[in-house]
């Protein structure tokens, strides 16, 4: 599926990486192209049963968020980049810190480039999850699933999930706590995936940003003209130390991230490698 929207798919408490993969068959066997990345959440959640699933936070501890940032960065820095991230009850709160800490650019790596998030029976984060420092609405498009029977997350719980993002779409069903995977859901799903822009290719640097000295910007049009050449580079963002671009090259598989830094100048970029 390489070349498709990559998505960081989070699931909730009480299940696993596994699981829910499993009850997003529908969404995976649709004609939706997404590349799909499912990640266990950090805790150990024991059933009555004695079975041991996965959740977001410690029993008991549900604003302890350092394991699950530890989490969510590593997916960033050994799996993405990442298109979009998707999260189903306390996973879409999980999503909700991926979103801020993108916000917040004070990740290392850096999280960049994140273009859209879907939520499903979503619980938002608390204050001071993802990053003291984030705006208070975010600006990356959303698409939030809720309903009004749903015995877990209320409605008003979803909606002020959505409120937490600018221009969110709210899409109503019935059925209950479940990320919902009806032919009225999928087409919601698919008209908000078709408005996405795609990501631009970075023919030159923007004037302003950190990378405007003569010498900063010599050094990344070698960098372009030595990776280009079957591909593209994709710019992802920028901090204050750091440019974060993402290498496209057909018939490369997999996903890798390593780091190069010009002594002669400190600038320092992260190179992601995937495929389109």
């Amino acid at each position: 599926m390489h070349g498709h929207p990559r998505v960081l798919c989070l699931h909730g408490r009480h299940q696993t990486a596994v699981i829910f993969q499993d009850r997003l068959a529908r969404l995976r066997r649709s004609d939706i192209r997404l590349d799909l990345v499912f990640v266990d959440g950090p805790a150990e959640v024991v059933t009555d049963a004695g079975d041991v699933l996965r959740g977001w936070t410690p029993e008991g501890s549900e604003d302890d968020w350092c394991l699950g940032e530890d989490v969510l960065q590593r997916a960033w820095a050994e799996l993405g980049p990442f298109d979009g991230v998707l999260g189903f009850s306390e996973g879409a709160r999980a999503a909700h810190v991926f979103c801020r800490l993108h916000a917040s650019q004070t990740t290392e790596p850096p999280v960049f480039g994140l273009r859209f998030a879907i939520f499903a029976g979503g619980l938002p984060a608390k204050a001071g999850a993802g990053g003291a420092i984030c705006p208070q609405r975010l600006n990356i498009p959303s698409i939030h699933f809720a309903s009004a029977s749903d015995p877990v997350v209320s409605l008003a719980t979803c909606t002020q999930l959505a409120e937490a993002f600018h221009g969110a779409r709210l899409e109503m069903h019935e059925d209950g706590h479940v990320f919902p995977q009806k032919r009225e859901q999928l087409d919601a799903l698919a008209n908000f995936l078709s408005s996405m822009p795609p990501r631009e290719s970075v023919l030159e640097v923007p004037a302003g940003c950190m990378l405007s000295g003569e010498e900063q910007q010599e050094e990344v049009e070698a960098l372009q003209e030595m990776l280009c050449v079957d591909g593209e580079l994709v710019r992802l963002g920028e901090g204050a130390n750091s440019l974060a671009c993402a290498f496209r090259r057909r018939g490369i598989f997999g996903f890798s991230l390593t780091s190069w830094i010009s002594s002669a100048v400190q600038m320092r970029c992260c190179l992601v490698y995937s495929a389109f």
